[in-house]
């Protein structure tokens, strides 16, 4: 089967697509492609940037841009997905694949938005600034991982809309792999024990953020003495404050009553990463034809 006939065949469309409305002019959305921002014909999800020409004008469940206004878009076409595909994404058809990062981008969206965490000052873009690592950890609390804080994904604009801020909003986009807790067949419910987000230095260090590298000074890297404060560390306390305090929390997690809680999920997470890896083993085995005598 050719990628055109295996895209546009019914039986490899999203799932439990309503197609019901597609025709209706007053539930379209038309836009104007103004320039490509990311991603070419051989590499998967495109962000464009678009002026939109006409919104809907029924059925109104989420904020729509005003007409004139300017937007990002982002495209989840099989037909520009690759032949190759990460090992951690397993033998999937390119139809399902991009039907998996729809899913989850849009769900991580909802689960933001339902929690009043999209759109300015919100590190999330509105569903339709703060300093990154601080507008990460919001949403962590709110049980959405965003699993991929990559510069690709991290937009500065000066603007809000149609005004124009005093300092500069950073915006992260890109939650097709994200991981929203209250979606899992289980849930962790990893951050309830905290009165306050976690603080940065929980969730990040230089390795994580090995993609920003340049943005840090190079010193950050070497090794530290024994005993002695990693200057990343240093950093971040300067700038987020202590560990534990009226806006953070850290130490918390690791009192008696939560240990065994936390073993739990580390069971839990394994089990959810051999199911996988059994779920894109039977996919593999459908998708090979049947020998004939």
């Amino acid at each position: 089967m050719s990628r055109t006939a295996l895209c546009f065949d019914d039986g490899n469309q999203p799932h439990l697509l309503d197609t019901s409305q597609h025709d209706d002019p007053a539930n379209n959305l038309c836009v104007e492609i103004v320039r490509s921002l990311s991603g070419d014909i051989d590499g998967d999800n495109q962000e464009l940037l678009v002026k939109v020409l006409s919104k809907p004008t029924t059925n109104l469940k989420l904020p729509v841009p005003d007409t004139q206004e300017h937007a990002i878009v982002k495209i989840f076409d099989p037909m520009f997905y690759p032949e190759y595909f990460p090992a951690e994404e397993g033998p999937w058809k390119v139809t399902s694949r991009a039907d998996m990062r729809l899913s989850r981008e849009a769900g991580a969206y909802k689960e933001l938005h339902d929690n009043n965490l999209t759109g300015y000052p919100h590190l999330a873009p509105q569903y339709y600034g703060s300093e990154l690592l601080a507008g990460v950890v919001e949403p962590v609390y709110k049980g959405v991982w965003h699993e991929y804080v990559e510069p690709e994904n991290v937009l500065v604009t000066m603007g809000n809309k149609s005004a124009i801020l005093e300092t500069p909003r950073v915006a992260l986009i890109a939650y097709d792999i994200s991981t929203i807790d209250s979606k899992c067949k289980k849930t962790m419910n990893r951050w309830e024990r905290f009165p306050h987000p976690p603080h940065p230095a929980k969730c990040f260090d230089l390795a994580k953020l090995y993609g920003f590298g340049g943005w840090w000074p190079l010193e950050w890297g070497e090794a530290v003495e024994k005993g002695e404060e990693p200057p990343f560390k240093t950093w971040l306390l300067k700038m987020f404050g202590p560990l534990d305090s009226e806006k953070y929390s850290y130490l918390r997690l690791y009192r008696r009553q939560w240990l065994v809680r936390e073993k739990q999920i580390k069971q839990e997470l394994e089990r959810r990463a051999k199911r996988q890896v059994v779920g894109a083993k039977r996919e593999a085995a459908k998708d090979k034809p049947e020998a004939k005598s």
